[in-house]
């Protein structure tokens, strides 16, 4: 509520005050269009609260945003998929070189330790 009331008056808006509010900050006030929806109960045991949410729906209706697309896009819709799939490929040969390294690293590892083994058994024969 605090923060409806701050958006609406244009000043510091203390998001952080709740998690719902920090949670919707992008659509509460920043780059997103925002559907809100007030339920209200006809009884007469529930009049306070439904004039405090039709009161909330009210400040939260004279809330303004703009929100506009954050991404720029360069260049074809094919250019960018050609682009994506060198960069999949590039990746798939690095991820190999290194397992390449890896397993050429472990065999020599274990051709030490078996030529250490080996030539300790003959020291103590």
């Amino acid at each position: 509520s605090l923060v409806i009331l701050r958006l609406t008056e244009g000043e510091h808006v203390p998001y952080r005050n709740s998690k719902l509010t920090h949670i919707l900050q992008c659509a509460l006030g920043g780059n997103a269009y925002t559907t809100l929806l007030a339920t209200i109960n006809t009884a007469a045991t529930h009049k306070l609260e439904t004039i405090s949410t039709l009161n909330f729906a009210m400040r939260a209706k004279r809330v303004t945003v703009t929100a506009f697309v954050n991404e720029e896009r360069e260049g074809s819709s094919v250019a960018l998929t050609n682009e994506l799939q060198r960069l999949r490929n590039e990746l798939a040969a690095m991820r190999a070189s290194m397992q390449a390294q890896s397993q050429q690293v472990h065999s020599h590892s274990n051709l030490e330790a078996y030529s250490t083994s080996t030539h300790s058994s003959v020291q103590s024969s």
